[in-house]
């Protein structure tokens, strides 16, 4: 499913929320027990680390790349 852009999801921020939650209602509703909770917190504990190094590495690289252009 193709995820809209933000100018989409601003516009019926509401509706977005509705169906966020059920989503996560569903799929917690789906894993019962500690075990599969602590899976998915964990899943999602990565899935954050690697959004937040990404984008520490593409403005290390965006940095790199005006020192370089600066330097010339």
């Amino acid at each position: 499913m193709a995820m809209p852009g933000p100018a989409a999801r601003s516009r019926n921020a509401k509706l977005f929320a509705k169906a966020r939650r059920a989503s996560v209602t569903r799929r917690l509703g789906n894993q019962r027990g500690a075990g599969a909770a602590a899976r998915s917190a964990i899943g999602w504990s990565l899935r954050n680390a690697l959004k937040v190094w990404s984008s520490f590495l593409l403005l290390m690289a965006a940095f790199a790349f005006f020192i370089q252009v600066d330097g010339q």
